[in-house]
């Protein structure tokens, strides 16, 4: 059993803040999380956007949602505190601690 301390807390969120991971580590981790199919984490790692993410979005704006798809496509990089993961993961009831697993980090 992992006891929080605000000393873990401080450096969890630390870690939180910078914590990135590519795209194509992003997609097999999604794919493994059974998050996206693995024809989806395939094409998503190619820079499409996931059909797996779209309701993730769909509250945003068709001009927000042009420049979240833009984005994808164009960075290799995918970070833990980035909005869209955000809405991902409240979109898919994920805990924290799920969105982290997905970026690598384990208790």
């Amino acid at each position: 059993m992992i006891i929080k301390t605000p000393t873990t807390d401080k450096k969890l969120t630390q870690w939180r803040e910078t914590a990135t991971a590519s795209r194509k580590d992003f997609c097999i981790a999604c794919a493994s999380a059974g998050i996206l199919t693995p024809e989806g984490a395939i094409e998503a790692a190619k820079g499409n956007w996931p059909t797996g993410f779209e309701s993730s979005i769909s509250s945003l704006t068709q001009e927000e949602q042009l420049e979240v798809k833009i984005d994808w496509a164009t960075t290799p990089v995918i970070s833990r505190n980035h909005p869209v993961i955000a809405l991902l993961a409240s979109q898919l009831d994920m805990t924290g601690e799920q969105v982290d697993a997905l970026f690598g980090y384990n208790q």
